[in-house]
């Protein structure tokens, strides 16, 4: 397992749960939502009252659940202590940038041996810029003889 920052993502841009560091940031990020949802269903004893109390046990068991888990994430790193919840946008960001990365060298694949740009699924197409649509119709129109 690895405690680092520098793979937060696979080479396909998904999570890198094997990353001791990304795991210990999802398990903050879920245990500080579930926390704040329990203690407010606690302190609403008419809410509260209305769950069964074998379902009230079960959320108590998703808490020590949690913590046990995050307790043996990270034992002997210097961020043991420390809540990871704040690198979670870091993650999605990392995800997100290396997922389209390796979207781009598929189609960049497919385009090399020659698949038109049509058979290619609409969602992976590269998206042009402004300038470049811009550009292509200007170039259409002149070449249709509509403007000069």
């Amino acid at each position: 397992m690895d405690n680092n920052n520098n793979n937060l993502t696979r080479n396909d841009g998904s999570i890198n749960c094997d990353n001791n560091r990304v795991v210990a940031a999802l398990v903050d990020g879920m245990g500080m939502i579930l926390t704040r949802t329990f203690y407010t269903l606690k302190a609403n004893p008419e809410i509260l009252n209305a769950i069964p109390e074998d379902m009230q046990a079960d959320l108590d068991s998703v808490l020590n659940t949690m913590r046990i888990i995050r307790n043996n994430i990270g034992v002997d790193t210097d961020w043991y202590n420390e809540n990871q919840a704040d690198m979670i946008p870091e993650i999605m960001r990392a995800a997100d940038v290396q997922r389209k990365k390796y979207t781009e060298s598929i189609v960049n694949a497919m385009l090399d041996a020659g698949i038109p740009m049509d058979m290619i699924p609409p969602e992976m197409r590269p998206k042009p810029d402004a300038a470049t649509t811009a550009d292509a119709l200007l170039d259409s129109l002149r070449a249709d003889g509509i403007i000069g």
